[in-house]
């Protein structure tokens, strides 16, 4: 989970979101649990793309994978919202996860 975590970011840091989702979703096809801090960067991807509905996505399977997010992870929701012009969603999102 490590590696992934960093390979992450780094695709992250290059603006490479797609690559970044695309990465998420292997993590379980090979038997890896993520951790909460790997949805970071793919969220903050999202957020930096205009990609909010995605970035909620993400932040809603967090409890699936019965992950707590951090303050982060709802920052960049937040920021994904707020540039989406939903901010009735950044103010949902907390209270909306399962």
């Amino acid at each position: 989970v490590t590696t992934y975590s960093a390979v992450i970011s780094v695709c992250e840091k290059g603006e490479q979101w797609e690559k970044v989702l695309a990465l998420l979703w292997e993590i379980p096809k090979k038997r890896i649990e993520p951790e909460v801090t790997t949805y970071i960067a793919p969220i903050s991807a999202c957020e930096k793309n205009d990609e909010w509905e995605k970035a909620l996505a993400l932040l809603w399977e967090t409890p699936k994978k019965r992950l707590d997010p951090e303050v982060i992870t709802y920052s960049a929701v937040i920021i994904a919202c707020e540039k989406g012009y939903q901010w009735e969603k950044a103010l949902a999102s907390k209270r909306e996860i399962p």
